[in-house]
Parts: C-alpha cells; structure tokens; sequence
C-alpha cells in the first residue's frame, strides 16, 4: 500500500462515461483515492474493496480516453488534479585544499532535494600519491531530503619528500537524478615533508688531495635539490676559486658528494682545515649538523739546520790577565749538546805567555742555549818583544752538533818598553842601529874560530869560548 500512496498524487471524483470498447458513454466510475484509504466506491458501489491494480488502470484509461475523445454525454461532475516531483539534479563542489595527513572534504547537492534519500555514484581520483589506501575508486554517496551530502576523503601524512598532488571528485550518471554541470572537484593537497639537510666530512687529507663532504636530504627530494653551502679554510690550503659562496644539487636519491681542491706547494706550514657549512635556502631545512671540517696536512718538511759550534778570533793585552772567550752554537738545540775546547801553542806558549786550557775542557750546552763562556789566563812578562800567539781549537761535537768554526787565532800584543839604561846608547832610532849593525856584521873581517859577540858596538865574547 505504501508503494501505492507514493505513486497516487491525484483524487478523481465526478461521472464520466466509460466503455470497455473504447467508446466512452456507457460505463460510470466514481474513483476516490486522494484520502488514500483502504477502500474507495468503485463504479457507485459503496463497500467493494478497493483494487489498486484495477484503479490505476482505469485511470490510464481514463487519460487516454480524455485525450483522444470528444463526449457528448452529460458529465455530472469532472475534476482531476496532477502533481508530479521534478527530477533532482546533482553538483558538487570542493573544500579548501589541505596538506597531506587532512582529510579532502566535498559537498554534493541534489537540485530539488530528493522526496526519499538519494544514491549518487562518484569516482574519486587523485594525482601523487596521497590518498589512503583503498579511498580512490568508484564509490556511492547518499543525499538526504535535506539535499545536501558531505564526502571526506582520508589522506596520509608520510615521510616522504613529494611533488603536490590532489584529490578530485566526479558524479556519475544513475537512476533518480541528473548530473549538473559542475561534475567535478579537485582538492589540492600539500606535502609537508620539507628535507632536513646535514654535511659530514671525510678524513682528513694531505696538502694537494681534495677534501670530500657529504651533504645528506632527510627524506629524500621528490626533485633535485639545490642547497646553499660555504667553503672556508684555516691556513692557505685550498686551490684558487674554491672557498666563498658555493651551490650543491642533491638528487632524488638524498645524498651528494662535494670536492675541495687543495694545493700542494713547496712551502713549509702550520697543518690546516676545510670546512664546508650549510646555508638557509628554499626548500628545505638546515640540520643540526651544518658545518664539516676536514684537516689538511702539510707535507713540505722544513730545512733541517744541524746545530754548529764557532769560535772568534780575539787579541787581548799581555796585562790583560783572566780572559773569557765565547764558543757559540746556531741554532740552538732541542736537545743536550756539548764540545771540548783545547789551547795549540803558537808564538805564545804556555806557561811563559799564557795558563789553561793545556788539556781539552768539555763545555756543555743544554737545550735551547746558544751560547757559552770558558777562560785562560795570560802571563803579563816584562820583556820587551813582538806580538805572539796561539789557538783555541774545538773539537769533539755532542748531541747531534757539528763544528762550524772550530780555529780561534788569539793574539797577545806586547805591552813591554825599551829598557831605560838601554835608551843613552842609541843615538838613532833602534831600526837604523839594526841596519848598521848588519852592514857591519857583512863588512867584518873573518873572525877567528870561537863565539864572538857584540851589542851595540862592544865586543862580548868571552876569553876561551869554543865553537
């Protein structure tokens, strides 16, 4: 009966003139069904049980009959009221776009809101890789008689770095509604999965090999990354052009290798570093790992300058008594060194002209001394004579040192004057007197066998000297 009353919109009351031939002026029918009750008079019959079946269609033939046939029967009464629901039509419109992990809502309206709840047919599709598992596909919403349905679809939050993407929403064609024109709606969904990017650094290199660093995206991009970095170094190690403001492409596999050349020179030098550090940029973040350092080593020894040990020459004064000479050693050494230092007779010997050092004298040098000081004595006589000298003379380096200058000429000057009783026997200077004399000496006859001496013209050969 329920189907019935849904279908049954129109009450019919009144004579008409109804044949079964076709011709309509022989029958009579009074239908009354707008109370929708369980019974109805049918044809003046008043208690027949209403046949529906039968009713209706009497009544499609009642239309026809009205539609196809002129009557010239007398009507007592005729009135017939149709209303019928129009067919609803469905749209559907998108929500704001959201980022990935947020659900995309959509809105479908039926155009006039349905009589009973309404199946519609969609298809939802998306562009990435955002959806939730088994959210995608053909589906059905169902509209109330408010008009109006709501349709979420779940998205997933992962950690994947990806291009954006989108949900859309088409209507499809089915029974009980129409598809409007605005069909379809798209959702736009935004990756939150910015990579994070950290430097490491490799070992450490010597002068004239790169030093090598690697910058790591976590996720990986979805595309090649370009992220700013800064290469500086400690010392004078990198190759021309190399530190300042540099670019590093990542690719989509999340890791990428960066060189620093260095220059291998002949200097001697401090071991330095290189260092590469990452910079804000777009699209992605700095780690906490920003700044890699490797250590570059020099490989240019510096000249190795042995220790030597040097002596100067020196003259000192036969008065000068104690005197202190300098042996030196250059460089210093880091290390304990030593030498032995010994007086060579000359002119001067000992002990008439000077004292010490007959034998070798050890002089220790500790590390880092460059310097140190021995002495001698000098005898001060009362002889009237030249100038004499002898030697200080190393030998016998310790501790790794070798001898640079190991001869020291010292010179005793004579201080002694002339005697005074000697002074009123020479008339002339001492120089002409020695001419004289040796002129005379040339010019003497042959003397007899015997020593003969003379000074200052005086014979002073003693009587009975032999040869």
């Amino acid at each position: 009966m329920g189907a019935i009353r849904k279908k049954v919109k129109a009450t019919f009351e009144g004579t008409d003139t109804l044949t079964r031939a076709g011709v309509c002026d022989m029958a009579k029918a009074n239908v009354e069904a707008g109370s929708f009750g369980s019974s109805a008079p049918w044809c003046g019959t008043s208690g027949h049980t209403t046949d529906w079946e039968a009713i209706y269609t009497e009544l499609d033939r009642l239309a026809t009959c009205r539609s196809s046939t002129t009557t010239s029967s007398t009507t007592t009464s005729s009135t017939t009221t149709s209303t019928q629901l129009a067919t609803p039509t469905v749209t559907i419109t998108a929500g704001s776009g959201i980022s990935e992990g947020t659900a995309a809502g959509f809105t479908l309206t039926a155009n006039p809101a349905p009589a009973a709840a309404l199946t519609v047919a969609v298809t939802v599709a998306q562009s990435g890789d955002y959806a939730a598992a088994g959210a995608v596909g053909s589906k059905t919403v169902t509209i109330p008689t408010g008009g109006t349905a709501t349709y979420s679809v779940a998205t997933v939050d992962d950690s994947t770095d990806e291009a954006d993407g989108s949900i859309s929403f088409t209507l499809n064609t089915g029974t009980g509604y129409t598809v409007g024109s605005t069909a379809t709606a798209t959702v736009v969904v935004t990756d939150n999965d910015v990579p994070e990017i950290t430097v490491t650094a490799g070992s450490g290199v010597s002068e004239g090999t790169a030093a090598v660093f690697t910058l790591t995206a976590n996720p990986a991009p979805a595309a090649p990354l370009t992220v700013a970095v800064t290469v500086a170094q400690s010392g004078d190690y990198a190759a021309t052009g190399a530190t300042g403001s540099k670019t590093v492409t990542i690719p989509t596999g999340g890791t990428a290798t960066y060189s620093v050349s260095t220059v291998d020179d002949s200097s001697d030098e401090a071991n330095g570093s290189v260092s590469v550090t990452v910079n804000s940029g777009t699209g992605y973040t700095v780690g906490s790992t920003a700044t890699a350092t490797v250590a570059v080593s020099d490989d240019d020894l510096a000249a190795v300058t042995t220790p030597s040990f040097s002596i100067d020459d020196l003259t000192v004064k036969e008065e000068a008594g104690m005197v202190s000479f300098k042996i030196k050693l250059s460089p210093p050494s880091t290390r304990m060194t030593g030498v032995y230092v010994q007086a060579k007779a000359g002119s001067a010997t000992s002990p008439a002209d000077y004292l010490g050092l007959s034998q070798p004298l050890i002089v220790p040098f500790p590390p880092g001394q460059t310097e140190r000081t021995a002495k001698f004595y000098v005898q001060n006589d009362s002889h009237d004579e030249g100038n004499e000298s002898f030697q200080l003379v190393l030998s016998n380096p310790m501790g790794g040192a070798v001898i640079a200058d190991g001869v020291a000429e010292v010179t005793i000057e004579n201080t002694d004057p002339m005697p005074a009783a000697w002074l009123p026997r020479f008339g002339r200077t001492v120089s002409q007197q020695v001419v004289d004399a040796l002129q005379e000496r040339f010019s003497a006859p042959p003397t007899p066998p015997g020593l003969h001496l003379t000074m200052a013209g005086e014979e002073l050969t003693g009587s009975g000297a032999t040869p």
